[in-house]
């Protein structure tokens, strides 16, 4: 990293200060360090040159030419162009570079290569937008275009870079976004993205449109996971289908950006039954009829549908409607499927047994060309549970064709589904206490959970993993029967290996434990206390990677079970009533094992006396535990024999 920074700014000076400040991604002291990408985000990756020799115009060329520290505005040594034959300036192009943790982005710096004499640079002032969620959005989608962007105001471009629809051949310039003016909360996400915006073009005609990129990076700094505002509205973020061919909106044709182009034009509540100018069709040249059509969307948020309509544009002379009524699937995890048909996914898709066309649309396997129609499916009937998911999808049959049997494939114009929102969470969390230290994995969403792997680290090393800090899901000392210790063969919860003060980690290989709605898992005194700088990714038994909120809280009393703010001898009566339970009973005051032990007796004898008023931190001359039983009775008796004398 200290050698791309090198490269970039030649005072030694400088770059020693740099070294300082960027070596290492948290920094006491350091207002903003260069942030260490995974992945790049593209319209369209074209004669890309890497250390002056031509490459692939691949991701993973395009994104080691963009963070290799080489910034060259003059030549064609290190660069590559967004040139797709968008001759329309149709396309809007952008790049930007995907993160495996959330940041607070302060800066974003796009350095420009060659200007051609036909295009090289954006012809205004791009758009900034920020990746809220990391799973379902699509490599080269237009972040316009995805509602997993975001796109924020307020972000200045510092150098005075002039943007203009006709380009100027020469070298590229500087690009350079201020971001610091912006609520830090709208800045956070898994990435970032410039663009929105068309690239220019030669004067003499509007051909090709397209930016010319040497070199892009981000300044901030790592950052909480964001919370998400769950919308009130069904909100899908991208389509899904068998194939996107010649999509269209607005009576442009062939958008070339397809999947993109095809999501904005089967959602803009424009409905052309007798044209192919807004829409899309699932064509793939599928003579032999092998390849079922489908179309559907999925969503950030988890949905309860309760109908899906599906519009049929301009019916072809080869084909543009099912041979036969379709079928309804829902998509039960948090992917993107993109084009996997969903009758051959179990594992993701549910299908709607027995879903009812309401519209009596004829089905037919010869096309009749014209018009296209409706096909509606009212969902109403099935169980909540069965129509909630993630997305939703039409097909699962063949599209329609000519009487020779050629191409088979679907044509539609617009894509409808209603529904609630199910409210967030929706994922699991992490609960810290700052006061005792203890920490909580906690599944607050409105599902159960299927975890198989948790991490947790600390760029400050605030992880206890002593004896006393860190209670292991390895360790078989009070672990909850559904969270198995395994034996060093995948066969329930092992440590993985190197843990220490800034990490720990455990898997569960060969099975997964469930995580009912409303349950939470103790992970002990992890937290050692100084900078709350945690953060927690786990997975899915489903293979899904999520990073999650932390959650802070603070004002707990050490043997307080009954949360009532004083440590007294009802706090001992919750321990014995739940000695070998869950310590959940505890109210999150206990010792931070999973189980109730002698530990929390402990604990609770410690603080015999303490209130949330005045909490004091010294020993208390408490009873042993038979005593207390003997004064419990006794109150017990005493309470007994004054109701008798009433």
């Amino acid at each position: 990293m200290i050698s791309q920074i090198a490269t970039r700014h030649t005072s030694v000076v400088l770059a020693a200060l740099l070294s300082v400040c960027f070596g290492k991604l948290v920094v006491p002291n350091c207002q903003a360090q260069i942030l260490t990408p995974s992945n790049l985000f593209y319209n369209n990756i074209n004669s890309a040159s890497l250390n002056g020799g031509g490459v692939a115009n691949s991701r993973a060329n395009g994104f080691n030419i963009l963070t290799n520290g080489v910034v060259d505005h003059v030549g064609q040594v290190d660069n590559y162009d967004t040139w797709n034959s968008d001759e329309d300036g149709l396309s809007l192009d952008f790049v930007g570079l995907q993160y495996d943790s959330t940041n607070r982005f302060d800066s974003i710096t796009v350095e420009l290569g060659l200007q051609f004499g036909d295009g090289g640079d954006w012809e205004s002032a791009p758009s900034v937008y920020i990746l809220k969620n990391p799973l379902l959005v699509g490599e080269n989608v237009e972040p316009n275009l995805s509602p997993a962007w975001v796109e924020i105001a307020g972000a200045t471009e510092t150098t005075g870079h002039s943007f203009n629809p006709i380009v100027t051949p020469g070298a590229g310039g500087t690009i350079r976004f201020d971001l610091t003016s912006v609520p830090e909360a709208d800045r956070v996400g898994w990435g970032w993205a410039v663009g929105g915006v068309d690239g220019n073009h030669r004067s003499s005609d509007n051909a090709w449109n397209f930016i010319s990129l040497t070199e892009v990076f981000a300044e901030g700094e790592a950052a909480p996971i964001p919370v998400k505002l769950t919308p009130t509205v069904l909100d899908p973020v991208n389509v899904v289908s068998n194939a996107y061919h010649s999509p269209g909106a607005e009576g442009i044709v062939d958008w070339l950006d397809s999947r993109g182009g095809t999501f904005k034009s089967i959602d803009n509540d424009v409905i052309l039954h007798n044209s192919s100018q807004d829409g899309y069709d699932t064509f793939q040249a599928d003579g032999a009829g092998a390849i079922t059509d489908f179309v559907g969307y999925q969503y950030n948020t988890l949905n309860r549908f309760d109908s899906v309509t599906v519009e049929l544009a301009t019916q072809f002379g080869d084909g543009g409607d099912w041979d036969s009524q379709p079928r309804v699937f829902v998509l039960k995890n948090p992917i993107d499927t993109n084009t996997t048909a969903p009758e051959d996914d179990p594992d993701n898709w549910f299908e709607l047994v027995g879903a009812t066309e309401g519209t009596g649309h004829v089905f037919d396997s010869l096309v009749t060309p014209g018009d296209g129609g409706t096909i509606s499916f009212d969902l109403s009937s099935f169980p909540e549970a069965a129509r909630t998911g993630w997305g939703i999808a039409v097909g699962g049959v063949d599209g329609n064709a000519a009487a020779s049997g050629a191409q088979n494939f679907i044509s539609v114009t617009e894509f409808d589904v209603t529904g609630d929102v199910i409210p967030g969470p929706y994922e699991l969390s992490l609960e810290v206490n700052s006061s005792t230290g203890e920490v909580f994995i906690k599944n607050d969403a409105p599902f159960d959970v299927d975890l198989d792997f948790y991490k947790v680290t600390s760029a400050s090393g605030s992880l206890d993993l002593s004896a006393s800090g860190w209670n292991s899901l390895e360790d078989p000392d009070g672990n909850p029967g559904n969270f198995p210790s395994g034996s060093g063969s995948g066969d329930g919860w092992e440590k993985f290996g190197g843990l220490d003060s800034t990490v720990v980690a455990e898997s569960y290989l060969d099975g997964a434990t469930t995580m009912g709605t409303a349950s939470s898992v103790s992970l002990g005194s992890l937290f050692a206390g100084g900078t709350e700088d945690l953060y927690f990714r786990y997975r899915t038994a489903g293979g899904v990677f999520i990073d999650a909120a932390v959650v802070y809280v603070s004002g707990g009393l050490p043997g307080d079970f009954n949360g009532d703010g004083t440590v007294d001898i009802a706090d001992y009566v919750v321990w014995r009533n739940n000695l070998g339970g869950d310590s959940t009973a505890l109210n999150g005051n206990g010792a931070g094992g999973m189980t109730v032990t002698s530990a929390d007796y402990d604990l609770w004898k410690d603080h015999f006396g303490d209130s949330s008023a005045v909490s004091s931190t010294s020993p208390q001359s408490v009873p042993e535990p038979s005593a207390v039983i003997l004064i419990a009775g006794l109150s017990l008796t005493l309470g007994l024999l004054r109701q008798r004398h009433r």
